[in-house]
């Protein structure tokens, strides 16, 4: 956890609050507003001055801050948001500051806690995914999957793809066929992996701790974060679809009993387990339970787990009130393979997973099958 017990301690003990400074590898501003803040004698007196990794602590950065660096938020010793001031001008920040600790009296304590109420979703819904990416909204590395698999089914959907916009590297290495230079977390392992951009399946091992608990960096103290735990049981399915080694599928199933039995919430899933006062208010985040949806449902497709199958759908609710294009993509493609998903023993379908040891050579719903035809006229039956 990024911040010890004893500064909430010493946040009580003293009557100070906290300001954490958010900084991340790549914001130089970040770190000059910290060193500015941190050494100005007034705000020492007043503030317990932090700072905070925002792509290693990510359930801070989530809910302390609205997404943009630089960051400072103010809270108390039991958690409570205070103040939020986003600048990168450090006079300005201190000046807010001052303003702040002298109106702590009159703040309104800010209860981030978020659990939306789960909600019912249909495949169908999925499809505003085309008409965002037709008004040039870009579209992450799920959103460019789906795209290509309605592309597959539909020829009409083939205008989409041609004009679809890369919002991150994943997606723009699946559009551009450009390398994609890794950082170190167990999330972007599992994404390259799962993309088919990397075969070191052994380093995405070297992130899952016995129990099935997966860190966030090899170096980084937070692990057992609903996003890390997802991105890396993709991996690990992937993995195990690519070489038919067990060894990839037991530890993925290791990541899908820890995330159950730790993050379970009974409106989906948490985004971390409770350690301090910040992390302990329930925040059910829809990426985060969107990403988790597919790979319980790959997990069930693959295993005929139901406990996955039951996990994928309550993920799927817990995320259906957000409606844009990452979580969207990720709810269809989740829905897809719950819906209507089969096993192969080699595919390349979105819709499909690859089983080498399948018993047959096609398999939907329990039932062998000879060839895609007869499967795709069950389907159109459903």
């Amino acid at each position: 956890m990024p911040l010890e017990p004893r500064v909430f301690e010493d946040s009580k003990f003293y009557g100070k609050p906290i300001a954490i400074t958010f900084t991340s590898k790549n914001c130089d501003q970040c770190e000059t507003a910290f060193q500015e803040i941190s050494n100005d004698q007034d705000i020492k007196k007043r503030f317990i001055v932090v700072k905070v990794r925002a792509d290693d602590d990510l359930p801070y950065f989530v809910r302390l801050t609205r997404g943009i660096l630089p960051s400072v938020s103010v809270i108390d010793h039991e958690g409570n948001l205070l103040s939020l001031i986003e600048s990168s001008n450090p006079g300005f920040v201190k000046e807010k500051l001052m303003l702040t600790y002298e109106r702590l009296d009159k703040l309104v304590k800010v209860d981030y806690s978020f659990v939306p109420s789960p909600k019912d979703f249909e495949l169908i819904e999925s499809l505003d995914v085309v008409n965002q990416i037709l008004a040039g909204v870009p579209g992450d590395f799920r959103a460019y999957q789906f795209i290509t698999w309605l592309s597959s089914v539909d020829k009409e959907y083939q205008a989409v793809r041609k004009v679809f916009r890369p919002a991150d590297k994943f997606s723009e290495s699946l559009v551009k066929g450009v390398n994609v230079p890794l950082e170190g977390y167990s999330s972007e392992w599992g994404i390259a992996i799962d993309l088919g951009l990397s075969k070191d399946y052994d380093e995405l091992l070297s992130y899952v701790e016995d129990d099935g608990k997966v860190r966030r960096g090899k170096e980084a103290y937070n692990s057992g974060l609903l996003i890390d735990q997802a991105y890396v049981g993709n991996g690990l399915l992937t993995a195990y679809q690519a070489t038919g080694v067990e060894k990839y599928l037991e530890v993925a199933n290791k990541v899908f009993r820890w995330t159950v039995e730790n993050l379970s919430h009974e409106m989906g899933f948490r985004d971390v387990r409770p350690q301090d006062p910040v992390t302990s208010r329930v925040v059910i985040e829809a990426l985060m339970n969107s990403e988790f949806a597919v790979f319980a449902a790959r997990l069930w497709l693959l295993t005929g787990s139901e406990e996955a199958l039951k996990a994928s759908d309550k993920a799927i609710r817990a995320s259906a009130h957000r409606r844009d294009v990452p979580v969207l993509s990720r709810l269809g493609i989740a829905k897809l393979k719950l819906d209507y998903g089969y096993l192969a023993r080699s595919c390349s379908s979105l819709q499909c997973e690859t089983a080498r040891n399948l018993e047959c050579e096609y398999k939907f719903r329990g039932t062998c099958y000879s060839s895609l035809s007869e499967i795709e006229d069950k389907i159109r039956a459903f």
